[in-house]
């Protein structure tokens, strides 16, 4: 009998020319710091990301493209399987360190998500269309009505971009995949799959599960502190600076979320380029 592979693998999911062409800088760092394989999820028919190793995946067609991109991400035990453990990376989490490897035994668990920078109250805005303009109560309510899913007390995000998946994380996976699409078309929800990751978690019971270390996953938020109506016109100069994080990031990924990646005049971004740049 033929032993069975069990290498790790590193994914990305995307759907749409756009989120195809924007995973260069994700690959160039990823490429850098791993021997792993890493594979490209996309939908099928679209334009192909820049890899080698793509796997065109055909997605419902009443979905939008963002819709798409969350129902591969949310789906890919579905589509690769669990025997070989993958590390699903977002599209705006850069690689810096060959210690990027680690993630895989980092937690001794079937899943293992990296922890979010937000908790659930704080998070209902930007997953509801409340209406609420700071942290509010409407999530949590919104959970427990529409999937039984309780979150008493302050509870931490998990967060959606950097997670770890092997064997007998089928069922999780399952819910987070099916809830996720039941949101889909309800007027009040945003589309996003964090949400309901945290009914997922709570379903589950893993409230007191660990966490991958926030090594893997340093949030830099050009956006930190800024209000949401002033963020449109937000110019490189006031955008939010972390010290620490300067000239390169002191971590082992970097998630640049809320559109980092590529904002020239950002001090983060700009390093990160030139450090790409000089080692490509």
């Amino acid at each position: 009998m033929c032993n069975q592979d069990t290498r790790p693998r590193f994914v990305f999911a995307v759907a749409g020319a756009e989120h195809a062409a924007g995973l260069a800088p994700a690959l160039s760092f990823l490429r850098r710091a791993t021997g792993h394989e890493i594979i490209v999820v996309q939908r099928a028919g679209d334009p192909p990301a820049p890899h080698s190793h793509l796997l065109p995946v055909e997605v419902p067609p009443q979905f939008t493209t963002h819709q798409a991109a969350i129902w591969l991400k949310t789906g890919l035990h579905r589509i690769l399987g669990l025997e070989r453990p993958f590390c699903y990376l977002d599209s705006d989490v850069l690689a810096l360190s060959p210690e990027i490897d680690t993630v895989f035994s980092a937690v001794d668990a079937p899943i293992a998500f990296a922890p979010d920078h937000a908790m659930l109250d704080q998070f209902s805005r930007f997953a509801l269309h409340c209406g609420c303009a700071s942290a509010c109560g409407h999530l949590r309510e919104a959970l427990f009505c529409a999937f039984g899913a309780d979150l008493p007390g302050e509870f931490r995000l998990w967060n959606g971009g950097v997670f770890v998946a092997r064997t007998g994380a089928e069922a999780f996976l399952d819910d987070w995949h099916q809830m996720t699409q039941a949101i889909f078309n309800r007027p009040y929800w945003r589309t996003r799959d964090q949400a309901v990751l945290a009914a997922a978690i709570a379903r589950a019971g893993l409230q007191g599960a660990p966490t991958l270390p926030e090594r893997f996953n340093t949030i830099l938020d050009c956006y930190d502190g800024i209000p949401l109506r002033h963020r449109a016109a937000a110019r490189p100069e006031s955008l939010a600076v972390f010290p620490r994080h300067l000239p390169l990031p002191n971590t082992v990924a970097a998630h640049l979320i809320n559109g980092g990646i590529g904002r020239t005049g950002w001090p983060h971004w700009d390093n990160l380029a030139k450090l790409l740049e000089t080692t490509a």
